[in-house]
C-alpha cells in the first residue's frame, strides 16, 4: 500500500502529474470497490468513466510534450 501511495506523489512536470493522478484514480477505485460494498452504497463509476475519458482525451490532445499553456490543457478536460 505505501509504494501504491507513493505513486500518487508528483514532482511538478506534465508527464508525472499525470502518472500521478492515474496512480490516484486506481487506487480510489480499489478502495471504493471494497469499502462501499460493505458500506450499502451502490458503485455507479458512469460519472468517473465520463471524468476519466475527459483526462485521457486532455492527455491526448496535449501528447508527452510539455508545449501548450496548461490552461489549454485545462480546456480540454471539459465534461461537456
Amino acid at each position: 500500500m505505501l509504494v501504491r501511495l507513493t505513486r500518487t506523489i508528483p514532482t511538478l512536470d506534465r508527464t508525472t502529474l499525470y502518472h500521478a493522478l492515474q496512480a490516484e484514480i486506481e487506487l480510489f477505485r480499489d478502495l471504493q470497490g471494497r469499502v462501499w460494498p460493505r458500506l450499502g452504497i451502490a458503485v455507479d463509476e458512469t460519472q468517473g468513466r465520463a471524468i476519466q475519458d475527459a483526462i485521457q482525451r486532455g492527455w491526448t490532445a496535449g501528447g508527452t510534450q510539455s508545449a501548450g499553456s496548461d490552461d489549454e490543457f485545462a480546456a480540454t478536460l471539459r465534461l461537456d
